[in-house]
């Protein structure tokens, strides 16, 4: 199977070098500028990013990891009065996903000049290009996509069109990275009259990494665009907090960029900068809409099982947990969830029990200092449990050792520490849930929260008073 991958990228690879070469200079710039200000504000690194409708301007393979409609919305003025438009939707099929996109860039009125440099009537510029994409799945970790796009330009009066191709493939072998390759505008090029104008071809190439940071999610991505006259490096990061707010920043072509987003109910505002050096500032926005608070919810729900089963293959029981966990929040219901999340926790316990035994069986014939030391190297690793049945070990060869009553007692402490502090995170998570569903009147869905929360810290005064308060509305409510 990962020959097969390597053959896809390798095909990818070639057939956008040699058209490249074949290229040389080229026009039709606008069809190099990017929409989203999501992934403007990451650099434009993009390519092994799918998780909105903006892939359909990267990668059209990125496609096929979208479980519900969508709409992206962006509109801008660029330099010297120059406008971009751009619109994008996503509509999931049986056989995969479709897109159509619209990119379009216009001038303002211009002066136009004789030969003589005398003025004449005033004339307009505009380039627009509308893209009808689909991806689909070919197993659990590779996508392919396609797209058929058509390229208009018009200067005065003079009009050119063409049609022209976006290929790309999406493999995600694990849910802590990605990987993405694209070629965007493939064509013949524009024919104003008896010239032609190639279209600017690029080989599209990235990696996305995930990860956690404070216990939020972060992602770091990367991007190579290689076009026949110059190769562009992008590079970017985005940190997610509380699956509200993210703060990103990148770097591309030289510039630096930076955004923010905001997520709420079926909304996401995204906003992106980045300056010129020659010609000014630019601000990005654009606006991405999911349809339907259910849809929504079912999405969640789709990626956070997704997520902890790749998770469970690989082994990472505890965070194949958490997902479980959400899902299970989400849909009460939902059976696979449960089954999936007791599954993992008995293969975790089982491997804490196997490294515990195997540790046990490694420490026979060590001396009790040699122990003892071992369990150290836990304790600065926080893991208690294991640093406990160490000390514990070497009291049985010792029962007498200060060091190891000591130390055994220190472990004991800090894991019941560890224990409280972990509790007290996760009730402060469904404390900020319920708070969501407070702002948007859902109570009944608010006091589940609440419930949550105290069954994990029960004296949390925060969550007793806001209890007391959503019962009594309900009551009224009733009433």
């Amino acid at each position: 199977m990962r020959k097969q991958y390597i053959i896809i990228f390798l095909l990818l690879f070639f057939c956008s070098t040699a058209f490249a070469a074949a290229g040389g200079s080229y026009g039709v710039e606008f069809l190099k500028l990017k929409a989203g200000a999501r992934p403007l504000g990451m650099g434009n690194a993009y390519t092994a990013i799918a998780s909105d409708a903006s892939t359909l301007f990267f990668n059209p393979a990125g496609l096929a990891q979208l479980s519900f409609p969508e709409i992206l919305t962006m509109q801008n003025k660029w330099f010297l009065e120059l406008d971009h438009t751009v619109v994008g939707a996503v509509y999931p099929i049986p056989q995969g996903v479709l897109g159509i996109s619209y990119s379009g860039l216009s001038s303002g009125d211009i002066q136009g000049y004789d030969q003589n440099g005398s003025a004449t009537s005033l004339f307009n510029t505009s380039s627009s290009a509308l893209c009808l994409s689909f991806g689909q799945r070919i197993n659990q970790m590779l996508s392919v996509g396609l797209g058929l796009k058509t390229v208009s330009e018009k200067l005065e009066s003079n009009a050119a069109s063409c049609l022209a191709l976006d290929l790309g493939v999406f493999l995600q072998p694990s849910a802590n990275y990605s990987l993405g390759a694209s070629i965007l505008n493939l064509g013949s090029g524009l024919t104003y009259i008896t010239e032609n104008t190639p279209l600017p071809t690029s080989l599209n190439v990235g990696g996305a990494v995930y990860s956690k940071l404070f216990d939020e999610d972060i992602t770091i991505a990367s991007d190579l665009n290689l076009y026949s006259d110059s190769t562009i490096l992008n590079i970017g990061a985005e940190y997610t907090m509380q699956n509200f707010l993210s703060l990103r920043a990148g770097y591309s072509g030289g510039l630096f960029h930076t955004g923010i987003g905001l997520r709420a109910n079926l909304f996401s505002f995204d906003y992106a900068y980045f300056d010129q050096a020659y010609l000014g500032q630019t601000h990005q926005f654009s606006i991405s809409i999911l349809f339907g608070e259910a849809d929504r919810a079912k999405k969640l729900i789709i990626e956070n099982l997704s997520l902890g089963k790749a998770y469970f293959e690989q082994k990472q029981f505890a965070a194949a947990m958490l997902k479980f966990e959400k899902v299970i929040l989400l849909d009460p219901k939902n059976e696979e969830a449960r089954r999936l999340y007791y599954q993992a926790q008995i293969s975790l316990e089982k491997l804490d029990f196997e490294n515990v035994y195997l540790e046990i069986k490694a420490q026979e014939g060590r001396s009790v200092e040699e122990i003892l030391a071992s369990g150290k190297k836990y304790m600065l690793q926080k893991n208690y449990l294991e640093a406990i049945t160490l000390f514990s070990r070497a009291l049985v060869l010792e029962p007498t050792n200060i060091d190891a009553l000591r130390l055994q007692s220190e472990a004991q402490s800090k894991m019941e520490s560890q224990l409280i502090s972990q509790a007290k995170e996760e009730a402060r998570a469904y404390l900020g849930e319920a708070m969501k569903f407070v702002t948007v009147g859902k109570y009944k869905d608010a006091l589940v929260q609440i419930n949550l929360a105290l069954a994990k810290e029960p004296k949390n005064e925060q969550a007793l008073q806001l209890k007391r308060k959503l019962e009594t509305i309900l009551k009224l409510e009733k009433k």
